[in-house]
């Protein structure tokens, strides 16, 4: 039996699939700092022992691990980048910050684009990124795998680097 603390678990969303998703995690026992744009969709939460958060800046600032599930691109965007976003609070995302999910997601996308005959600035790097990384298996690596797909592109000589 191990003495180490649990991991502080961040989520962000608490929508449908958002909400009972964090309650596994809190019927496990884990400890969960929550941020919803709308606290009254997080009050079931927060009944069961969740601790309410005022940003997701203030989630990642004081989470092992962050969870984000919304819905929109414009709401992962402000998530993730806004101005109380993710991103900007201080945050040491080594080692924890995942990729696999994005590969995941970013060959449906990739497969949905050409089914839809898309051509979009910047869609070809995307995908020669994407197929890098997923070549290398450094899923689990976090933006470490990002760098070293970058590295290995740029060693290639492309020339939309």
């Amino acid at each position: 039996m191990s003495d180490a603390a649990p991991a502080r678990v961040g989520w962000i969303g608490t929508g449908v699939m958002g909400a009972a998703m964090c309650g596994h995690l809190l019927d496990a026992g884990c400890p969960v700092r929550v941020f919803s744009r709308t606290r009254a969709k997080a009050q079931d939460l927060l009944a069961r022992g969740a601790r309410w958060a005022d940003s997701a800046a203030d989630v990642a600032a004081s989470s092992d691990v962050t969870f984000s599930i919304v819905g929109f691109p414009a709401d992962v965007r402000e998530v993730v980048l806004g101005r109380d976003g993710v991103l900007a609070g201080p945050s040491d995302f080594a080692p924890g910050f995942y990729v696999e999910h994005f590969l995941k997601d970013m060959d449906i996308a990739l497969r949905e684009g050409k089914r839809m005959g898309l051509a979009l600035p910047g869609l070809q790097l995307a995908e020669r990124l994407y197929r890098e990384i997923a070549a290398l298996g450094h899923g689990r690596s976090g933006a470490q795998a990002l760098i070293l797909a970058l590295e290995r592109l740029a060693q290639s000589g492309s020339s939309d680097l």
